[in-house]
């Protein structure tokens, strides 16, 4: 959405001025919005069922799908969720804990274990 408004900022007749800090505005709202993840925790139980916690704190049950990414510097993990949405969750390397990650990466791989309930990221 963002994108498409920049790119019809050339066909405003206002002054460069304004469309500089219309353009400037609107970077700034797709920063904000691409920045801001809506999940605060993520915890998985030992027989692959997964939740999301929110900002909030509420709970959305979710079904790991397949096709994440699991590198060193990040992890991409695919979910359906119970309400039949779809999302996926970045993992950065530099967002949560070396030990957190790195058991992220063990559990998916196969050669890891999750204990019920366990918390495998938190903000």
């Amino acid at each position: 959405m963002h994108g498409c408004a920049l790119a019809l900022l050339p066909a405003i007749p206002w002054p460069t001025p304004w469309l500089f800090l219309l353009g400037a505005m609107l970077l700034a709202s797709a920063w904000r919005g691409l920045r801001s993840s809506p999940w605060a925790r993520l915890t998985a139980s030992g027989d692959g069922r997964w939740w999301l916690i929110d900002q909030d704190g509420s709970e959305h049950k979710a079904r790991l799908r397949g096709g994440g990414l699991r590198h060193p510097w990040l992890v991409t993990l695919p979910f359906h969720l119970a309400d039949g949405r779809r999302c996926v969750v970045a993992v950065c390397a530099d967002s949560v804990p070396a030990t957190e990650h790195r058991a992220l990466r063990r559990w998916l791989a196969g050669t890891g274990r999750v204990k019920a309930r366990e918390p495998l990221i938190k903000s």
